[in-house]
């Protein structure tokens, strides 16, 4: 199992109320230039506050004032296996990721980690806007 962010589709509106959020929720960034999203998760609310924890485990306010800035998301759990065909959503080029690469998972290591197999350019939208792969 991996877990993967789903956007709560938030508007604007109800990205400044500080009263939505929760603990474990995911808070994506706009990209910076030449660097990936980065992001952040909800540790706590407080009155008019919500507190996140970024990747080097610092605690950040979170500008409810500049809603265009940013995504909220709740994590959701996704079942992978090797053989199974990936999409990438983003790129991050520190991984050498480009978004809309579609990689096949070779094998998983026992910390969930996975290693591709190989890389092909895949991406088909469906009625909704959706990406999906097959």
């Amino acid at each position: 199992m991996r877990s993967s962010p789903e956007s709560l589709r938030w508007t604007n509106q109800q990205k400044r109320r500080w009263q939505r959020y929760e603990p474990g929720q995911v808070v994506s960034f706009a990209p910076q230039r030449k660097r990936s999203a980065p992001f952040a998760i909800v540790v706590r609310v407080e009155k008019k506050k919500v507190v996140m924890a970024l990747a080097s485990r610092k605690e950040i306010a979170l500008d409810l004032r500049r809603p265009d800035s940013f995504d909220v998301a709740r994590p959701r759990q996704i079942e992978i296996s090797p053989g199974e065909k990936i999409l990438i959503r983003a790129n991050d080029r520190r991984l050498g990721l480009t978004n809309e690469q579609v990689l096949t998972i070779a094998s998983i290591a026992p910390d969930a980690h996975f290693k591709p197999r190989r890389v092909c350019v895949f991406r088909q939208i469906i009625g909704d806007g959706a990406t999906v792969t097959s």
